[in-house]
């Protein structure tokens, strides 16, 4: 019996404190190993943010040393075993060794942002070790175990130690004189072997021994519960005491002046100090503010006595401040007196720091995002805006606070989703997007804005959201629209001189003479060998500058795509062939010629006069530019051009196009002057040697012809000219059959001419009238058709394409037709474009007389016209 109680006590004594410690050490570990995990998770945040933008710079320019430095300051990091960083496609730097297991491991991709756009160049992998964080733990077990092994033996020793001299020798004694006692017994008086109480007052053993003799019959249960009683208050404090001792936070109490009475064993951990050395100590000195105290009082009232999670600064005894996060109750008395304190205190001064750290890098963040001339948004997967910089605020004229958090759909007009609405679902399925689009905010503006929506992906590849930028172009815009009709006005002013220029030469050779022949009429010149030579000398140089007036005309037109042409379908070797001929003899012997044709190469439909001398004109520049000689290479190809790049800059449409090079080893042209090479009497060569039309003639014709003409060009190594046109299978008759030469008569014959220039007129009424025709003459259609209704007969009529009035030459010749049937046309045009003719009229016969016309051209033209009469 008396073994049987004691081993009991101190049993359950080792058994509860071994499950308390079990359970403490559980609960320690399981947060260390927490800790220790997210301190993994924050060592590789800080490598993301501290050293991607810094490997992205290096791995850009490829700075393999700096690259491998960088590397190695990741590696240095605790537990992180293997760092690598490659391009794609080899390793460009790696640190350590990669472990096989008990790793964790992060990558992330290396962007670099080039011209506003993010490129993918590289690939960060960085993997830490988890064998150190379980020795660690396994360190800290063992630790903690042995301490409170060590801990639970102790209390077991002087729980037996205890028991034995206060406890159980004394009811080994009453024990044996209860056994012993009987009925008979009962008066007998039970000894202790104790001394005395000093003042005289009797213990608990005095009190039972004395109830005895008033309670014989239930002492034994008595005793026993007394016994039960008293181990369960030993148990109880023996609990209290652990559980304290074992806490993480800090558990203290304190007097109603503040002082603190008591704190658990992990105040040491939290402050520096041991129990004994804080206990006694005024909490107000603690604090790093000694005025915090009465603001965490009125606090503590103001919250009806509890309060939870209230942060302040504490000063640890080595003089560093510690952040603490306290949990508090008011003591009070019955009456309501304040009698102190008591809560759990916890350190908080790590996760201040961090949080610190968060609030100063986000502040850093909004400050670069608002700096930024442009609207900064970040849309989650559910479209909702999330952060949005001040320009957004600016430009939606409304508070940040009214558009964070918002649905992007619902942040403009609902038209404006419905118009972009594509864009945005597109970014949220992962897919990046840019665009332009002219749009009116609510602050008034309208923008021409650039948008950039940067899918944001997570881990597992999934969208969680897009970053918007969108950027304001209206300014831009408008420079380059101000840049471009400023280059616009420089051109047409540059053409006007040119034009200017040169016709007035021509005039002042055309009036000189023409003022000659009108004093030789006159009779105030006297002129040597007779009157019709010199007359007819002046003639001829009128009429040889005229030519000179209609050529410049014609090279004008062929600059502004407004030139007659007459395309058929040809082959390119063979017009190229054709014109080496003349180059042989053109270009001299100092200048090797090389043709190089592609076999199986297609046709294409041109004005294969305007391109001989497209030929020609880019062959006789090539030969200037190789005064000492050299080569001249054309080449001829099969080309296609799918490329949606290439055919935009070029404004053709995708298809299949041949193409034609000419290439020289020449001077070059300098780089200042290859923009300007295609503009209208610009030249590189000297004064005297050249117009500045014959490149200007080749643009325009290529481009009338549906191609496009482009020019390279390097000072020293010569200069290229590549024409392109597009190809056609179809093989087609000349739009005019070729006429024999014949004497043209018009006897019988009556035609109209309807022309709004007088003189022009009067000279076609006249050269007609000269071959036999009757004239009808008309200066416009309204007047021509005012002049049918009373003529019985009208077999041709010679009619401008571009009359006054409103109603133009293709239209009265409808009209006219209408009313004779038979009627041939032949139209007069300075433009001689054959769009501004119907296509059914040219089936019918109709010629073409393009202004200024001689005397012969006219009877060919009247010829085409009239050999289908019957």
């Amino acid at each position: 019996m008396k073994n049987r109680i004691r081993s009991k006590i101190i049993f359950y004594i080792i058994a509860f404190s071994s499950i308390v410690a079990i359970l403490a050490t559980g609960i320690q570990l399981y947060r260390e190993y927490s800790n220790d995990i997210d301190g993994v998770h924050n060592r590789f945040a800080q490598i993301e943010l501290s050293y991607l933008p810094s490997i992205a710079e290096a791995a850009w320019i490829r700075d393999l040393q700096q690259l491998k430095a960088l590397a190695e300051g990741i590696h240095s990091h605790r537990d992180i075993l293997w760092v690598d960083i490659s391009d794609g496609k080899e390793t460009l730097a790696a640190v350590g060794a990669r472990p096989v297991e008990n790793t964790m491991e992060a990558s992330y991709d290396i962007l670099y942002r080039y011209r506003g756009t993010n490129q993918k160049i590289g690939h960060l992998t960085v993997v830490a070790g988890l064998s150190d964080i379980y020795w660690r733990l396994l360190d800290r077990v063992v630790t903690i175990l042995v301490s409170n092994g060590v801990k639970t033996f102790l209390v077991a020793i002087f729980a037996y130690f205890l028991l034995t001299r206060v406890v159980t020798r004394h009811l080994e004694t009453i024990a044996a004189h209860f056994q012993k006692l009987g009925p008979q017994d009962l008066g007998r008086e039970l000894r202790l072997d104790r001394p005395q109480s000093r003042d005289g007052e009797p213990d608990e053993l005095d009190l039972v021994v004395s109830a005895f003799g008033n309670l014989q019959e239930r002492l034994a249960n008595s005793y026993r519960a007394l016994e039960d009683n008293r181990a369960e208050l030993i148990a109880s404090e023996q609990r209290y005491r652990q559980i304290l001792d074992d806490m993480i936070d800090t558990y203290y109490r304190t007097d109603a002046e503040g002082r603190l009475v008591m704190i658990s064993p992990s105040g040491r951990d939290l402050l520096g100090y041991a129990p004994a050395e804080i206990v006694g100590k005024n909490l107000a000195d603690i604090y790093a503010e000694p005025g915090e105290r009465a603001v965490f009082l009125r606090a503590l009232k103001e919250r009806k006595g509890e309060i939870t999670g209230y942060e302040v600064a504490l000063k640890h005894k080595d003089g560093h401040i510690v952040w603490v996060s306290s949990s508090t109750r008011m003591l009070t008395a019955p009456d309501g007196k304040f009698l102190g304190v008591e809560g759990v205190a916890r350190n908080i001064t790590n996760r201040r720091a961090a949080a610190d750290a968060l609030r100063e890098r986000e502040a850093q963040v909004r400050a670069v995002a608002d700096a930024v001339p442009a609207m900064i948004i970040y849309v989650d997967d559910n479209a909702q805006i999330r952060f949005a910089n001040s320009t957004v605020a600016t430009w939606f004229a409304r508070p940040l606070e009214r558009i964070v958090g918002r649905d992007m759909r619902t942040l403009a007009d609902p038209s404006v989703y419905k118009t972009l609405g594509r864009f945005f679902d597109s970014a949220l399925e992962g897919i990046a997007q840019k665009f332009e689009h002219w749009a009116t905010f609510p602050d008034g503006h309208r923008r021409l804005v650039e948008n950039t929506f940067v899918p944001h992906r997570r881990p597992d590849g999934t969208t969680s959201g897009f970053f918007a930028l969108t950027i304001d172009l209206t300014e831009r815009h408008n420079l380059e629209e101000r840049l471009r009709q400023s280059q616009k006005m420089e051109a047409v002013g540059q053409l006007t001189g040119g034009v200017a220029h040169d016709f007035n030469n021509i005039l002042g050779v055309i009036v000189g003479n023409a003022e000659l022949m009108q004093e030789i009429a006159e009779g105030r010149l006297e002129v040597e060998g007779g009157l019709v030579a010199n007359a007819e000398r002046y003639l001829e140089a009128i009429l040889r500058t005229a030519e000179q007036g209609a050529s410049l005309t014609k090279q004008l037109l062929a600059f502004s795509r407004k030139q007659a042409l007459a395309p058929q379908v040809v082959d390119l070797n063979d017009v190229v062939d054709e014109v080496v001929q003349l180059l042989n003899r053109t270009l001299g012997e100092t200048v090797a010629l090389d043709i190089v044709h592609e076999k199986g190469l297609r046709r294409c439909k041109v004005d294969r006069a305007q391109l001989e001398n497209a030929i020609l004109n880019l062959a006789i520049n090539s030969r200037d530019a190789m005064p000492n000689g050299g080569k001249l290479t054309i080449e001829t190809r099969n080309v296609d051009l799918n490329d949606e790049s290439v055919v935009r800059k070029f404004e053709l449409e995708p298809g299949q196009y041949l193409m034609l090079s000419i290439s020289d080893t020449g001077i070059g042209i300098p780089a200042k002057d290859l923009e300007r090479v295609f503009e209208p009497f610009f030249t590189t060569k000297g004064a005297g040697e050249g117009t500045g039309l014959g490149l200007s003639m080749v643009y325009g014709f290529v481009k009338q012809s549906g191609g496009h003409v482009s020019l390279s060009s390097e000072v020293g190594k010569g200069t290229r000219v590549e024409i392109y046109l597009p190809s056609t299978e179809l093989r087609v008759a000349a739009l005019h059959a070729d006429v024999p030469a014949a004497r043209l008569t018009g006897t019988g014959l009556t035609v109209m001419v309807v022309e709004d220039d007088a003189d022009l007129r009067m000279l076609a009424t006249v050269q007609l009238r000269q071959l036999g025709f009757e004239v009808l003459e008309c200066a416009d259609g309204a007047s021509a058709m005012e002049t049918i209704m009373g003529t019985p007969r009208v077999d041709l009529l010679l009619s401008d394409v571009m009359l006054p009035g409103g109603m133009l030459g293709p239209e009265l010749a409808e009209q006219v037709k209408a009313q004779y049937p038979g009627v041939k046309i032949v139209f007069m045009t300075g433009y001689a474009e054959h769009s501004a003719v119907r296509r059914s009229q040219l089936d019918a016969g109709v010629a073409v007389l393009e202004k200024p016309f001689r005397r012969q051209q006219l009877i060919d033209a009247l010829n085409v016209a009239l050999s289908q009469l019957n």
